[in-house]
């Protein structure tokens, strides 16, 4: 790992240890880090490098991929994927070639990552069953149920965004009575998953006009968000929370309330989309209350 460029970028950038690792984690971190004597989790060296623009790739001087760099590359996918940056999001899948990945979980998780980016930008089922596949294989493996789980809710949101309600009913539901079962308590390396399962939910939820169940999801996700230091579903969190509201008939300062905090961490975590949504909804509701 090229330590060296790191250190380069952050002095070219004039950004002091104390001001780069502002919320994300300890000066001790850092300076560990910086003086290659402790390599920080891949969540934290992902924000760092984030904030002095940085990918992870950059710093990768070898061709080979070691298990850490693919799991590396795959976290910072999943980052770009939770703040909608999908032009990122597929430069990043297509830099790795799935063969050399050698751990079956890491394979499942690239595939994961693939199916939710073509669902996401509105791909054919074609390419999102091609993704999922592999995952529903795994069906009888046992700890990567998770990952089916996963796919299914990829499925769904495919269904659902493609107007064929029976069709999502029936992957939600299954996504659902597994989501529900998970402990209050999860690591780290279950957030992305108990973050996405949650988001999309309530999402459903909203759509099948359940509000307060969709508010109930949004503020599991919200208190994860928060417990976990995890920041960049919380745009997009706060968004369906001011449009449940909206539909809920609430005060119009809970509803303008929730909109400025997902416009605040929009722009907090770069996410130009959620900030377009809110400026849309929020001439929408304004010309409303005029009405």
């Amino acid at each position: 790992m090229n330590i060296q460029k790191f250190v380069a970028q952050r002095k070219k950038l004039g950004l002091t240890q104390v001001t780069l690792c502002q919320g994300i984690c300890t000066q001790a971190t850092l300076s560990k880090f910086e003086r290659g004597s402790q390599l920080p989790s891949l969540a934290i060296l992902t924000q760092l490098c984030a904030r002095l623009g940085l990918g992870l790739d950059d710093l990768d001087d070898s061709e080979i991929l070691t298990l850490r760099t693919i799991k590396a590359r795959l976290a910072e996918i999943e980052e770009n994927l939770m703040v909608e940056d999908f032009p990122k999001v597929k430069q990043l899948l297509k830099k790795i070639d799935v063969s050399q990945i050698k751990t079956r979980e890491e394979v499942l998780r690239y595939y994961l990552l693939e199916g939710m980016t073509n669902v996401l930008t509105n791909q054919p089922l074609g390419r999102v069953t091609a993704s999922f596949n592999p995952i529903l294989k795994a069906l009888d493996t046992k700890n990567l149920s998770l990952y089916v789980y996963l796919a299914y809710l990829g499925e769904g949101i495919f269904y659902m965004r493609h107007d064929a309600s029976r069709q999502a009913h029936f992957f939600f539901h299954k996504v659902e009575r597994f989501f529900n079962k998970l402990p209050k308590k999860i690591g780290d390396e279950l957030t992305y998953a108990y973050l996405t399962m949650a988001y999309f939910l309530a999402e459903y939820h909203s759509l099948m006009a359940d509000f307060e169940e969709s508010n109930r999801l949004i503020k599991l996700a919200l208190a994860k968000c928060a417990s976990s230091h995890r920041t960049y579903y919380l745009p997009r969190l706060k968004l369906l929370e001011a449009e449940n509201n909206l539909n809920l008939k609430k005060d119009s300062q809970v509803i303008l309330e929730a909109l400025e905090d997902a416009r605040a961490f929009a722009r907090l975590n770069n996410n130009n989309a959620v900030q377009l949504q809110v400026a849309a909804l929020l001439r929408s509701y304004q010309r409303l209350v005029l009405d």
